[in-house]
């Protein structure tokens, strides 16, 4: 099921900004605002919504990306991570683990 991807997509963002937070590179506190873009962009156009775990990750990746990057920087990746397909989205979620090697 979709969504199961998108929810398991923002998981592997909210891991990428919180490492971001703990001293990892720029990187991937930029991978994490495109998947976080692209996850809010699929949740509008198919009318889905988050339930609360869901919504207090998110909003805690959200929270330490906005100060670890600023607001401004923070909605323009996201806004460009709204125009990744599934598969580039697939491909930049897995490939978190293999920035960090």
């Amino acid at each position: 099921f979709t969504s199961h991807l998108w929810y398991a997509i923002q998981r592997l963002a909210v891991i990428a900004a919180l490492r971001a937070d703990r001293g990892r590179s720029d990187y991937a506190h930029v991978m994490s605002a495109r998947l976080l873009g692209f996850v809010d962009a699929q949740l509008a156009v198919h009318g889905a919504t988050r339930i609360l775990y869901e919504a207090r990750e998110y909003a805690r990746a959200a929270h330490v990306l906005r100060n670890a990057i600023g607001e401004k920087r923070l909605v323009d990746l996201m806004a460009a991570g709204s125009a990744m397909t599934e598969e580039e989205a697939i491909a930049e979620a897995l490939s978190i683990g293999a920035s960090e090697r």
